[in-house]
């Protein structure tokens, strides 16, 4: 083999090896590339879904507010808050009730009322005791309930969200009677259910102020 046939040989071993570390270059860049974009993606992916989420919980919260606010409006409108106690529970006596008490949405999620009375309730019991335990316990009676579109008729965004609120009245009185109020004070939870199992509660306490059901107490349940 001639000096320029040897030469020829290295030459070329040379350039493939610079080729072959060239492609591999690129592969890893390429891949890098593709690595950062998916990332990208993800990244707006994962910020709509976490703008959506907030979004959901704001509006189920004011809606659950609205509730408490809509329920006071029957209480001012009311002389006896010892009649809306003792009230069957199969008819509620606010006007702001639709009548259902098992509500599916408009994403198929269903909600009963019945069992959210008996949760509350069962909740309740744990923390202060049965009625036969102590009387002054609060008994909740569902008081109202519709889709949130019907305390603001007419808006232009429908909202695609359930509330419901329950009374109970307030232990402090200490007249031994969950059923009878002697101190012109209620206790309201309020709960908005929203699509995918969303949901928010606020437990509110109301008092007698004049004509009006002045809200004393307000606190957002998680």
């Amino acid at each position: 083999m001639s000096h320029r046939e040897i030469s020829t040989c290295r030459v070329d071993s040379a350039c493939g090896r610079e080729s072959g570390v060239a492609l591999v270059m690129t592969m890893l860049l390429i891949g890098l590339l593709t690595a950062l974009g998916l990332g990208l993606t993800m990244m707006s992916t994962v910020e709509t879904w976490l703008s959506a989420g907030l979004r959901t919980s704001q509006e189920l919260s004011y809606a659950a507010d609205a509730a408490v606010a809509r329920v006071q409006v029957d209480l001012a409108a009311s002389s006896d808050w010892t009649s809306l106690l003792t009230a069957a529970q199969t008819a509620p006596p606010s006007a702001f009730n639709d009548g259902i008490r098992l509500v599916t949405l408009a994403d198929a999620t269903v909600v009963d009322l019945d069992a959210e009375t008996r949760a509350l309730q069962t909740a309740t019991d744990d923390r202060c005791g049965s009625r036969a335990v102590n009387p002054n316990c609060p008994e909740w009676r569902l008081f109202a309930h519709a889709p949130i579109g019907g305390i603001v008729p007419g808006r232009l965004v429908n909202l695609p969200v359930y509330v419901a609120a329950w009374i109970a009245d307030d232990p402090t009185d200490a007249d031994g009677d969950a059923a009878s109020d002697s101190n012109g004070r209620l206790l309201i939870r309020a709960a908005a259910f929203g699509p995918r199992g969303a949901r928010r509660s606020v437990d509110a306490l109301v008092g007698r102020a004049g004509s009006a059901a002045q809200m004393l107490s307000w606190r957002e349940l998680r």
